[in-house]
């Protein structure tokens, strides 16, 4: 499946040669690569990844993917801190710049800041040197918004490379995929069914994936903000806490 994104990147990454025939097809899978992202729980052939936390007994990791919006982000925090929940943001770079201000009511209210690139280009992870750029960027939007370097990244789509695992060995940041997802970008289900579905399967260590944001300003909102209260009440019928990333890993991610 992630053969296409192999090839492209492995050019740049180590400076070999691949002929065109193999890069055209490249280009191909690598489309058929981005949709299975979707639907695979964690990418992590090219570098360890936190895709699950084995140490949590009674809690999951939320995490909230594409932000910060200053429509959709203020709505999911709101809605943490009525129930009294803690996730992680994985923020864009370019949008953690413009709106700084979010970020900082995360960190106030107890929620962590990591990175999710900083244009959410995945041609970017294609080569060692646009990968490595796209990740000082990022951290250097959220640090300079919160006044913390962030500990986490997770690519965009999901995807890893070749050129992103070498980027990775010195960027300081540590790989967080996902075991759960809420499937809130996609579809046409109802935020009750959605959750519903999400709270039947969801076990103690999942990290849970959902968006607070549309992938492009201006685009199609996600139904995380419309589902999360629900999938809140389902976490606590199952005596789940909801908690950040940070708060409850333990150990080297796998």
């Amino acid at each position: 499946m992630v053969f296409g994104l192999v090839a492209l990147s492995w050019t740049r990454a180590w400076g070999g040669a691949v002929p065109w025939a193999l890069v055209a097809a490249g280009w191909v899978a690598a489309v058929a690569a981005l949709a299975a992202a979707s639907a695979w729980a964690c990418l992590r052939g090219f570098a360890p990844a936190y895709c699950r936390l084995r140490s949590a007994k009674s809690a999951v990791a939320l995490t909230f993917d594409d932000g910060p919006d200053p429509e959709s982000t203020p709505r999911v925090l709101d809605e943490l801190g009525r129930h009294g929940a803690h996730a992680t943001f994985f923020v864009v770079g370019t949008k953690a710049a413009a709106y700084p201000q979010l970020l900082q009511r995360m960190i106030r209210e107890g929620h962590e800041v990591a990175c999710h690139g900083h244009r959410h280009d995945w041609r970017a992870l294609l080569s060692v040197r646009r990968v490595t750029a796209d990740l000082a960027a990022c951290v250097e939007a959220v640090t300079a918004a919160t006044g913390s370097r962030p500990r986490y990244y997770r690519p965009p789509y999901g995807v890893t490379t070749p050129a992103l695992g070498v980027a990775l060995t010195s960027s300081g940041l540590d790989l967080v995929g996902w075991s759960r997802r809420s499937w809130d970008t996609m579809g046409r289900d109802s935020p009750a069914a959605r959750a519903a579905r999400l709270g039947a399967r969801v076990e103690p260590g999942d990290i849970i994936l959902l968006h607070d944001a549309p992938e492009r300003q201006g685009g199609r909102t996600p139904a995380g903000p419309d589902m999360l209260a629900l999938v809140l009440s389902h976490l606590a019928t199952r005596r789940l806490r909801a908690e950040a990333v940070g708060g409850i890993e333990r150990g080297a991610p796998v």
